[in-house]
């Protein structure tokens, strides 16, 4: 879950997320990031070529990167003037397909306009190691009901690989791809804190982990919480702050 729509600000979800968010309709080159340390990501590549399924359980539940069935977050998106998304609504569906041979958790992404009309959509695939590293396995997008190829992708397929969504033990200063996908999507994100304090859905949330991220020429940054997941993203021209959340371990109801 990376959020919003990026291209020259958020424009949907990511894709990420997350958070998030999340579907990130963004490509370009970067600087490589830095590597992670010992998280328990140390012997793997990222974007790992060649994920084994044997690493990966059931089921996503990184603290800040919570995947339960039924969860649901909604967020209000502020951006630029003449972008018509106004709220983005992100479920957990179940189960995703496999890709790479890894079984998958789906987190669905739809970005709404003022009256409620879908703007765009995207699908993304989400899988956890035994270490408790949350990673993305690809996603699929939609724009007015077409599909959007630059920005839809799978692990193991025309040169796509797996990448790093949430480590199982921020630090600052660690630095991953998120997404890095051939002729196409580019994000890159770089632990920036783990103990931030923000403010989102009516209530003040401690612990936050803030990412930075780079994607293309957008640069930004996004915020999560433990138990609840993505709080916010800011992308310079605009963003998106989650609004409610329901079916997350850290909310109550």
């Amino acid at each position: 879950m990376l959020g919003g729509m990026l291209r020259t600000g958020v424009r949907r979800l990511a894709g990420a997320l997350v958070v998030a968010g999340a579907v990130l309709l963004a490509s370009g080159c970067g600087g490589a990031p830095g590597t992670i340390g010992p998280s328990g990501v140390d012997e793997l590549t990222i974007p790992t070529p060649d994920p084994d399924p044997a690493d990966f359980v059931a089921g996503v539940d990184n603290t800040w990167f919570p995947l339960p069935d039924g969860a649901r977050w909604t967020y209000v998106v502020t951006e630029e003037p003449g972008n018509p998304v106004a709220e983005v609504d992100a479920r957990v569906t179940g189960a995703g397909p496999e890709v790479a041979g890894v079984p998958t958790t789906e987190l669905v992404e739809v970005s709404l306009d003022d009256a409620g009309g879908e703007v765009a959509r995207s699908r993304a695939w989400y899988a956890q190691d035994r270490a408790g590293n949350v990673w993305v396995f690809g996603r699929e997008v939609e724009r007015s009901g077409e599909p959007v190829a630059a920005s839809s992708w799978r692990a193991g397929e025309d040169g796509a690989e797996a990448g790093l969504a949430m480590p199982a033990a921020p630090r600052v200063g660690d630095g991953f791809w998120v997404e890095r996908v051939p002729d196409g999507v580019e994000l890159r994100a770089r632990v920036e804190a783990v103990d931030a304090t923000l403010g989102a859905a009516g209530e003040s949330w401690g612990n936050v982990v803030v990412l930075t991220f780079t994607a293309g020429s957008t640069e930004g940054s996004m915020s999560y919480a433990p138990g609840v997941g993505l709080l916010s993203v800011d992308a310079g021209a605009g963003g998106m702050t989650l609004s409610e959340a329901r079916g997350v371990p850290g909310v109550e109801g």
